[in-house]
């Protein structure tokens, strides 16, 4: 089925995360939009409602919280219908978003990863075997894929299983939602 939304004509749609009958869609350029299924409108949210860039790279879900990462203004989480962005990651461009057990986000960019806990406490995460440049981000039952720019790494849940660094894994991969 081919929805045409007139709000929606030429805009390029970068990341889709449902809600309900609704549809966040991550826009380059214009912010995010919320879709309503049921009665075709749209709202959109930008600059002008505290997000830190119009241009929405990934989305994701922790906790009841929507989070956004942008092309070069870090990462904004909606709660209680506000905006909050972090300012250590202020001029980042967050590729990747992954949810973890905990409510907290594991949080990729161009220059390395980021760990928010549920209580909001953001810290880089030091793992000197990745390359900084991290494009992708996949969470399994039993740790954490990180695809970067120049290699796969697989970081075990479990500190027991690491055995110096980064994990090669030859089995099927199948990410949680």
């Amino acid at each position: 089925r081919h929805y045409d939304s007139p709000a929606l004509k030429g805009i390029p749609i970068m990341s889709l995360l449902p809600e309900g009958n609704q549809l966040w869609l991550a826009t380059q350029s214009r912010g995010l939009a919320l879709w309503d299924e049921t009665n075709g409108t749209v709202r959109w949210f930008d600059e002008r409602q505290a997000l830190p860039d119009d241009w929405i790279t990934v989305l994701a879900k922790s906790n009841g919280d929507i989070y956004a990462g942008t092309f070069v203004g870090g990462l904004a989480r909606r709660s209680s219908d506000s905006w909050t962005s972090w300012k250590e990651l202020h001029g980042e461009n967050v590729t990747a978003l992954e949810p973890d057990a905990n409510g907290g986000l594991t949080i990729a960019t161009r220059h390395g990863l980021w760990q928010l806990a549920s209580n909001d406490q953001l810290t880089p995460m030091s793992l000197p075997w990745l390359d900084t440049e991290v494009q992708a981000l996949c969470r399994t039952p039993h740790g954490l894929w990180i695809g970067a720019r120049t290699s796969l790494n697989y970081q075990p849940t479990e500190r027991s299983h690491m055995a110096g660094g980064a994990t090669s894994r030859s089995h099927e991969v199948k990410c949680e939602p």
